[in-house]
């Protein structure tokens, strides 16, 4: 049976060199209709809820919490990833990451 253990935040960043992430960011700012739930199908991230990919290259303790350097890429057609050369500066508090086996070249398990 395999066991988990607790680790701090620059651990857990060391241990995903190299991974691709998906990035979502928190809407900050709603308009009065968002606020009222006029339009229930808003979305609550930033770019319409359309993914980023990134993978994480620093981590810095700020007064407001975490702030994560964030280099994106893209993906090419042969699978491969490219620096886009971008980075973002990102609150941990204010986005989503998910990291799907299939971004980091990991085939799924057939039944």
């Amino acid at each position: 049976m395999e066991t988990f253990g607790i680790t701090d935040l620059g651990t857990w960043i060391q241990d995903q060199e190299g991974q691709i992430f998906r990035l979502l960011t928190y809407k900050k700012v709603w308009t009065p209709y968002e606020m009222d739930k006029k339009y229930s199908d808003e979305s609550q991230f930033e770019e319409g809820g359309y993914y980023k990919f990134v993978y994480i290259t620093n981590a810095i303790e700020v007064p407001e919490g975490t702030l994560l350097e964030l280099s994106e890429v893209m993906q090419e057609d042969d699978g491969s990833w490219t620096d886009e050369h971008i980075k973002h500066y990102r609150l941990l508090s204010d986005i989503r990451l998910e990291k799907l086996d299939i971004d980091n070249g990991y085939e799924e398990e057939e039944d």
